[in-house]
């Protein structure tokens, strides 16, 4: 199931798992998302989400991310065009920043993993 957050809208405390997919559409915001398992979100350019909490799950940035929290083989992918500030990435969790991606202020746990990719 994919649970779209198009423009204009403020999505809040949704919860993904298993195959589920959130996609933020560009004007979008989603807060507080959970996502676990093989669940995915996926920020798209001009899209937004702040708070979301990768537990096992995916969030692949194209947009702006502000204050997820990454752990438990969560990751985070920050690729071109998206910028992550502030991800908190905890025991068992990775954060990856490929060619024009821009992550700042992502303090790392025990065990926890960052990847900057070239052009990152």
């Amino acid at each position: 199931m994919t649970i779209f957050v198009d423009s204009g809208v403020i999505s809040t405390g949704l919860t993904v798992g298993g195959l589920g997919q959130v996609q933020v559409l560009s004007g979008g915001t989603a807060i507080g998302t959970v996502v676990s398992g093989l669940g995915t979100q996926v920020v798209l350019f001009g899209g937004t989400a702040s708070a979301t909490v990768l537990s096992g799950g995916t969030e692949l940035d194209n947009g702006t991310v502000t204050g997820s929290v990454v752990s438990n083989g969560g990751f985070e992918v920050v690729s071109s065009g998206g910028t992550a500030i502030g991800i908190t990435v905890s025991s068992g969790g990775r954060l990856g920043v490929s060619a024009g991606g821009t992550a700042t202020g992502t303090p790392l746990g025990l065990n926890g993993q960052e990847a900057v990719f070239s052009g990152g």
